[in-house]
């Protein structure tokens, strides 16, 4: 329909039907708007069937929004759902880990993550959140692993490298760690935790001025 020569009638009646298609009417508004257009568009020998087919419509408009808002109810039934139908998408089994995670579920989210580094293995935020699920699980090493991927494939990010000089940190490697930090200090010179971190390893390796200083920054 050219929307330049539509009446004031017609433009209504598109608006109601978008609006259905949308989701901004109700269950029962929608199919009914629905049912009212294809029954104007129909000959008049089958308008005696609109009622019918209204109430077809209700029950199938009903159905697939009751499906569609269960499904989008919370993050972790979005991804769920989005991996289920997309298991070789990188993005979606990541968000899919991120959503285990925040439910607390670390096994499960590790498994996804691992298989979303499997689907794409140049996918850098499958890697990064690998590492930060396996610092979670104390595995110190493959989260160094998963972060050192991680920043060769995104050398700008500055939290690949916080967490490289966060697990060093905690292997006792100071001088790595030290490195790490300022090296995401000098892609993100104002955060206050690197600072803080940096202050510890100083104070760690005993120079304390140093260390105060970071601790001010």
């Amino acid at each position: 329909m050219d929307l330049n020569f539509m009446g004031k009638r017609d433009a209504r009646r598109l608006g109601v039907v978008q609006a259905a298609i949308h989701g901004k009417l109700t269950n029962h508004e929608g199919a009914v708007a629905l049912g009212m257009e294809i029954g104007r568009r129909l000959s008049p020998r089958f308008r005696s069937l609109m009622p019918v087919a209204c109430a077809l419509l209700i029950v199938v408009w009903v159905s697939w929004t009751t499906e569609r808002n269960r499904v989008w109810a919370t993050d972790f039934s979005l991804w769920a759902d989005t991996a289920a139908k997309a298991p070789n998408n990188p993005r979606a089994l990541t968000l899919l880990g991120v959503a285990y995670t925040d439910r607390g579920e670390l096994d499960k989210a590790l498994d996804v993550f691992q298989a979303a580094v499997r689907a794409n293995p140049d996918f850098h935020d499958a890697h990064a959140n690998l590492g930060s699920a396996l610092i979670g699980r104390g595995d110190l090493t493959g989260a160094l692993e998963a972060f050192t991927r991680a920043r060769a494939l995104d050398p700008k990010n500055a939290e690949d490298a916080y967490h490289r000089g966060l697990g060093y940190y905690k292997l006792g490697r100071l001088e790595e760690a030290q490195r790490e930090y300022e090296a995401s200090l000098q892609l993100d010179p104002e955060n206050a935790e690197t600072h803080n971190n940096l202050g510890a390893v100083h104070q760690a390796a005993g120079r304390w001025e140093a260390a105060r200083s970071e601790y001010e920054a």
